[in-house]
């Protein structure tokens, strides 16, 4: 039989958290294409700047959130900073 541990539930307010950040990447990926959209419609090398911020934008917060379901307090707390 396997060994079970209780865990504290997640407050209502991270999981709000949650959802405003998962709203917020998808609204980095929509970004991201107009973005790419634009660069390569005009090939303008100042829209660079605007794709790299967000593309690393769009990846940092999609892999902070494949990392939610981590049970670490302070881990949640990076990704609700970022």
């Amino acid at each position: 039989m396997a060994n079970t541990v209780k865990a504290p539930a997640m407050p209502g307010t991270i999981k709000a958290a949650q959802f405003i950040i998962t709203l917020d990447a998808a609204f980095c990926l929509v970004g991201l294409a107009l973005t790419l959209m634009a660069f390569f419609s005009t090939f303008n090398s100042g829209i660079l700047p605007a794709l790299i911020y967000a593309a690393g934008r769009s990846a940092l917060l999609g892999w902070l959130l494949s990392r939610w379901s981590s049970r670490r307090r302070y881990l949640r707390w990076v990704i609700i900073a970022a």
